[in-house]
């Protein structure tokens, strides 16, 4: 936090930071009493950083906690449990009390799929099993479920595929269809590496201005029973099928 501060503020100054000057920032919903002093002093130790070092070392730092790059969605397991399943570059994690307690790659994902609240995600096959594993997770309501599944849609083909899957172009495919046409559009962890390749400027000069404090939220983090109660009943079967993986040798693999 205090390396966020010196990327915001620069070096710290008795003249210019007087007491109660971090409040501007909201670093943390309901944060600890002692913060801002503990910040404070941090900020004086960081002297001679410049913005962009410190952002580095920041992003560094952020990048080793557990949490970092995972998206969070309220969900329910077929116990009536509350849990929080989360998205991230490598597959699907699911945690109870802040604790994770399970994982699943993106290499053993074979499909995703949901119908109105209920989100399911199917395993492959083990060498010991028979079939296949279906789990299946309650959400909020038939919005955040549908969330959950773009989510998982865009984060796969990101960093999983060499290139977004193209639509079909199918004259009957345009009337006759089932399902969410949805797709993720943009480009991919391997093409954006390769577009940095080609087109990096080593010496690009950035415009920094202040950003905007934000505490950050869950993804669909609403009262559950009042949600519940007015959630749609839609009966919709949305499903997505994981393309074929990454050829060995690309990102994530």
């Amino acid at each position: 936090l205090s390396l966020h501060c010196v990327a915001e503020l620069g070096d710290y100054s008795d003249s210019e930071h007087a007491p109660g000057y971090l409040s501007q920032f909201c670093f943390i919903p309901n944060p600890p009493q002692g913060l801002d002093k503990e910040v404070t002093k941090h900020h004086q130790q960081h002297s001679g950083l410049s913005p962009a070092q410190s952002e580095f070392n920041y992003l560094n730092t952020a990048r080793t906690l557990e949490l970092y790059g995972v998206e969070l969605h309220y969900a329910r397991d077929q116990s009536n449990t509350e849990i929080l399943i989360g998205v991230m570059s490598t597959g699907i994690v699911v945690y109870k009390n802040r604790v994770r307690i399970n994982c699943f790659p993106w290499l053993k994902i074979v499909k995703i799929s949901f119908k109105c609240k209920q989100f399911f995600v199917q395993l492959r096959r083990e060498v010991n099993e028979t079939r296949e594993t279906l789990l299946g997770f309650n959400m909020v309501n038939y919005r955040a479920c549908k969330n959950l599944w773009k989510t998982c849609v865009e984060h796969h083909t990101f960093f999983r595929l060499d290139r977004p899957v193209p639509p079909q172009k199918n004259f009957f495919a345009h009337y006759f269809t089932l399902g969410s046409k949805f797709r993720y559009c943009g480009r991919t962890e391997v093409q954006s590496v390769q577009y940095g390749k080609e087109k990096g400027i080593k010496d690009r000069v950035f415009a920094r201005s202040p950003s905007k404090p934000l505490a950050r939220k869950l993804m669909g983090g609403t009262d559950w029973e009042a949600v519940s109660r007015n959630s749609l009943s839609d009966e919709r079967l949305e499903t997505q099928s994981l393309p074929t993986r990454s050829p060995p040798g690309t990102p994530n693999q």
